[in-house]
């Protein structure tokens, strides 16, 4: 397996636990069928840092789509599975603070997210550590007003994945 960018590497009892994670709690991150949003958060970044800009839903969809990370096969079989790992790579990459939405389908970089070196990125310690982490702190705490402005992130048009 390519383990570039951290993708598809397994996550230790110890490692989790140093954030305070329950290593169950890694059970899918660990799975193989998380190797698609794995390949989804980087293909995200390798595309907004080369526009630089602003993009549509469509055009983040359609880029990060187009990525090497994926084959020409899994474009052809896979491409709904696809662009639902987008879906769920951009929750994480919001969640970490490497994107932001401007509205309801335009997304941008964040300076942290702009400045992140791909060549020494590793999806597990840059975004996921951080956005699990985040998430699992927030379902077990009573924070009503941080579960309403985590909600807002989840709310991606799941319909666009068919597109």
């Amino acid at each position: 397996m390519d383990y570039r960018y951290g993708i598809g590497r397994q996550i230790s009892r110890q490692e989790a636990t140093q954030d305070g994670i329950p290593f169950d709690e890694l059970e899918l991150f660990n799975s193989k069928t998380r190797l698609g949003d794995q390949k989804a958060v980087v293909a995200i970044l390798k595309f907004l840092q080369a526009t630089d800009k602003s993009v549509s839903w469509d055009a983040l969809l359609k880029g990060a789509t187009n990525d090497e990370l994926f084959s020409d096969d899994e474009r052809e079989t896979n491409l709904k599975f696809i662009r639902y790992n987008i879906i769920l790579a951009m929750r994480n990459l919001e969640v970490a603070g490497f994107t932001k939405r401007i509205d309801e389908s335009t997304f941008t970089l964040t300076t942290k997210g702009r400045d992140v070196v791909l060549s020494t990125f590793d999806v597990w310690q840059d975004v996921y550590r951080i956005s699990i982490v985040r998430l699992y702190h927030l379902r077990v705490s009573n924070d009503e007003s941080e579960k309403l402005k985590y909600e807002v992130i989840f709310k991606f048009k799941i319909k666009n994945r068919d597109n």
